[in-house]
């Protein structure tokens, strides 16, 4: 199973708590893109984690946008 199965697998599994997902994003931002409820905390700790995970950010605040870009300026290529 790949990383991407496990991940999907392992949010399936929880209740789909914002805590619990919080704690999955601070392990790997990408894992955003399964996260049913977005808030803004989980949002900037998935992209804080990885930058990458803006892509999956449903609501791009200027806070959520700026801590990707902190991360990595290629950030803004998903900054609309």
């Amino acid at each position: 199973m790949d990383l991407k199965q496990q991940i999907q697998t392992e949010l399936e599994k929880r209740t789909n708590e914002p805590q619990s997902d919080l704690e999955a994003v601070k392990q790997n931002g990408r894992a955003l893109k399964y996260v049913k409820k977005q808030t803004p905390e989980i949002c900037i700790a998935a992209v804080t984690q990885n930058w990458r995970a803006l892509q999956f950010v449903e609501n791009k605040t200027l806070e959520i946008r700026m801590a990707a870009v902190t991360q990595n300026w290629r950030a803004l290529l998903y900054v609309k």
